[in-house]
């Protein structure tokens, strides 16, 4: 610098410095923007899938133990299932796929309630026991295990993932006392 001013080199290089710290704000504020949206949208998933799964716990609130000999014994394949409920009626559940992805229609003794599953192209039920998951229930021709829980599994474009799960009932033989601490039955004294 002199006694007349900055030099036109000085003036460039301090304007040059001034660009790069605005471009270096811009790039931070714009990476920011990127996480709030992404974190705005995992909420928003969230938040529908525990609707989800809150709407098949209500479904199975007052339903079960399931028995393979009784009325109320519950029937499922990979798009739906269907127990009976309260009355004539029967309670289930569909899981539809349109254009715009998957969908879960819920049938209760409070009507039809339908939940759209978020990010989800395509969506099956599971069933699981002791032993294994399948993708239909009861089991046909193989020891009967007690279906322990359904899992709603859902393609997303990051693969195959569970949607909600709901815990069943426990079957239990004819003469059970059921002990609520080891979730089993206990020895009847004679």
């Amino acid at each position: 610098m002199n006694d007349a001013g900055y030099t036109l080199a000085e003036t460039l290089a301090a304007l040059f410095i001034i660009g790069l710290a605005f471009t270096g704000l811009f790039d931070a504020m714009r990476v920011i923007g990127l996480m709030q949206t992404a974190a705005a949208n995992g909420t928003a998933m969230a938040s529908r899938s525990r609707a989800v799964e809150t709407a098949l716990s209500r479904l199975f609130d007052r339903a079960g133990p399931f028995r393979s000999n009784d009325a109320n014994a519950l029937t499922g394949t990979a798009k739906g299932l269907r127990f009976a409920c309260g009355g004539a009626g029967a309670c289930g559940a569909l899981v539809s796929v349109g254009p715009t992805g998957a969908q879960l229609v819920i049938q209760s003794t409070n009507g039809t309630e339908s939940q759209t599953l978020p990010g989800v192209r395509d969506a099956w039920f599971s069933y699981v026991d002791d032993r294994s998951s399948y993708a239909a229930w009861p089991l046909g021709g193989q020891e009967r295990q007690p279906l322990r829980s359904i899992v709603l599994v859902g393609q997303t474009a990051a693969g195959e993932a569970p949607i909600a799960a709901v815990r069943i009932w426990r079957e239990q033989e004819p003469g059970c006392r059921f002990d609520p601490i080891s979730q089993d039955c206990r020895p009847v004294a004679p």
